[in-house]
């Protein structure tokens, strides 16, 4: 997974989202409909982006976050969920809560992948 379109995308499916589609002109998910395109600008779902929306996928999709010391022994903590997969992260940077997102987004995705 290299972009932010198909971490989105395979967030929403564990997610159990299987009404989001990924709009390139928002760069989120939205609801779509074929007739009337993207719509409900106000839905609009991107963990990477919204606290909320982070918060939302991780219960969905029944993450655990714990906070301590990392493997390399910065402040920080770890993304786990029950199918094995995890994901490190450091606090740090003017808006620690990016790096956050973006473990939960890809603990998210990983699940995501592997379902059918």
């Amino acid at each position: 997974m290299t972009t932010d379109k198909e971490l989105l995308e395979l967030a929403a499916k564990a997610a159990g989202l299987t009404n989001l589609v990924y709009c390139p002109a928002w760069k989120c998910m939205a609801e779509y409909d074929e007739h009337g395109g993207f719509y409900k600008w106000e839905t609009y779902w991107n963990p990477l982006a919204r606290d909320s929306d982070a918060l939302q996928l991780g219960i969905l999709a029944r993450l655990s976050i714990k906070h301590g010391i990392t493997s390399t022994g910065a402040k920080g903590g770890l993304i786990s969920c029950e199918q094995g997969f995890s994901k490190e992260f450091e606090e740090g940077g003017q808006d620690p809560f990016i790096t956050i997102r973006r473990a939960i987004v890809q603990v998210a995705a990983e699940i995501g992948k592997a379902m059918p």
